[in-house]
């Protein structure tokens, strides 16, 4: 696989993973567990959403850095970068997508799609197979340090994040501003999404992409 067409793959995947985040805020039923504590951030500060994410996907690599010491590898600094492209992706789709609509039904439909738009996003990142997306590669590590599998290690850093976002508004008095029922169907569903992309789907993504599948 060339590398020009694993870094075109993985950056159509951050615009997934932007568009999909902010198409579930923009829902009101409530952010991705990812998107949650850069939204409660954005609503008690002045710092935009996209900057937000981009700040904090900077202290999960942080963070990396300082559980694995050593066995940080160098080229997952890429991470930082993406963190930077992914914010200025997040805060341009959050500045054209003006959605106002009262249905519910409707705002559940954009819900759900947020839902598979992420999921392809998490798909096409892994497909490139270059760095993980910042919260993803913090899991990777606390999934290894603790020897536990990544799948549980992914709920427990989301129930994290969620926690703290939720702290933050209430510290603030903002309620429960932007966290909602699609919070948690997002935390149970994307990944299955996934996991059915992957055994369904992944090797025609892979040959759309002109990626051999390993």
């Amino acid at each position: 696989m060339k590398n020009a067409n694993r870094i075109a793959i993985y950056i159509c995947g951050i615009f997934l993973l932007a568009l999909g985040g902010v198409l579930a805020i923009k829902s009101n039923l409530g952010a991705s567990p990812v998107s949650s504590l850069p939204l409660s951030i954005s609503k008690v500060t002045s710092i935009s959403l996209g900057r937000a994410a981009a700040i904090l996907f900077i202290i999960y690599v942080g963070i990396q850095i300082l559980i694995l010491r050593r066995d940080f590898k160098i080229v997952q600094l890429l991470q930082i970068i993406f963190a930077i492209l992914f914010g200025q992706i997040m805060n341009f789709f959050n500045a054209i997508i003006n959605i106002n609509i009262d249905s519910f039904y409707i705002r559940i439909v954009i819900c759900i799609l947020s839902f598979f738009i992420t999921a392809f996003g998490v798909t096409f990142t892994i497909t490139a197979n270059i760095v993980p997306v910042a919260p993803d590669g913090l899991a990777q590590v606390i999934s290894k340090k603790a020897k536990i599998e990544f799948g549980k290690a992914k709920i427990y850093f989301d129930c994290v994040v969620v926690a703290l976002s939720v702290g933050i508004l209430l510290i603030n008095n903002k309620g429960l501003d932007g966290l909602g029922i699609g919070t948690v169907l997002s935390a149970l569903l994307v990944g299955r999404i996934v996991a059915y992309i992957n055994k369904n789907l992944k090797h025609k993504i892979e040959n759309i992409c002109f990626v051999e599948a390993a």
